[in-house]
């Protein structure tokens, strides 16, 4: 190879590298899929993680985030309801690499209430929480389809009564998954 076939590969090899610079620093670190976002973080110095996040949230399921937001931004990905009870320690708390999840608790009558497993024992349900029809709703729902991996399959199940109980139930990081 000449010493000018040198250069040209060069000079191409620095062009490209300028154009990705431009295209990261323009495209305001915004990426279509996780992929594109994790595989930029690999070449930062800024951790991120994957949480989890369910309960009374409009969309449960895994986010990506870096270590040292604040939960609140993790939740406000996952979309904050009318009935999403937001204590200061979601404001307050920051991701860091040991956190895998976050659950979001609702407000009912002003005050916290916890959220449920939907896949526990169907006893604690009966504790005020839902009436005995929504219960016997539920316990169809789980004798047909055994464990709830996401709150969706809730939908024929419970009817319009989902729209009233759905936040507050969640399904556990161990057993989620996508439909």
């Amino acid at each position: 190879m000449t010493k000018h076939g040198i250069v040209v590969y060069f000079l191409i090899f620095i062009l490209v590298t300028a154009l990705a610079v431009v295209f990261i620093l323009f495209n305001g670190f915004h990426f279509a899929n996780p992929t594109e976002f994790s595989s930029f973080f690999i070449f930062s110095n800024q951790q991120t993680v994957q949480v989890y996040v369910c309960g009374a949230v409009e969309n449960s399921g895994y986010y990506f985030c870096r270590v040292g937001d604040t939960h609140i931004s993790v939740v406000q990905k996952a979309g904050i309801l009318p009935q999403s009870y937001l204590s200061s320690d979601l404001y307050e708390t920051k991701i860091t690499k040991n956190t895998t999840s976050i659950l979001v608790n609702y407000v009912n009558d002003g005050q916290r209430a916890f959220a449920i497993n939907v896949n526990t024992t169907l006893t604690t349900l009966f504790d005020g929480v839902f009436t005995s029809d929504q219960v016997q709703k539920l316990m169809t729902a789980k004798v047909q389809l055994g464990t709830i991996t996401n709150l969706q399959q809730l939908k024929p199940y419970l009817g319009d009564d989902y729209f009233l109980m759905y936040y507050k139930l969640y399904v556990d990081e161990v057993d989620y998954e996508t439909d």
